[in-house]
């Protein structure tokens, strides 16, 4: 949200540049890049919050595959759901690494309270 706040700031400086003639080509370039950044930016962060629910759509199919797989006691199932357990808790442990990084803007803090699938 920080980010926002500050390309919205940087947008309101570029604007009030290009109202001063000696600094007009510096304000009407910040107000460019800026923009692009803007557009960029804000579909990206919208689309966090879609992308955590897809994951836990996709959790609970797994899940619920593992505990009909148990119940059968079918070893051929729980072999492939194993292998697609495994992968899709290493993608869980790098979201919540990248979590912390620069760009955790774009990754949904709904993720650190996530647990791997046992």
């Amino acid at each position: 949200m920080i980010e926002l706040i500050i390309g919205l700031g940087f947008l309101g400086f570029g604007i009030s540049l290009c109202m001063k003639e000696l600094y007009e080509l510096i304000g009407v370039a910040i107000c460019i890049f800026t923009f692009i950044y803007l557009l960029i930016h804000i579909p990206t962060w919208l689309l966090s919050s879609h992308k955590y629910e897809i994951h836990i759509v996709e959790r609970n199919s797994m899940i619920e595959s593992l505990q009909n797989a148990r119940l059968n006691k079918n070893n051929l199932e729980l072999t492939s759901i194993s292998k697609e357990i495994i992968e899709y808790n290493k993608k869980l442990a790098i979201l919540k690494y990248e979590n912390n990084g620069f760009l955790d803007c774009y990754i949904d803090d709904r993720f650190i309270e996530l647990k791997s699938i046992k």
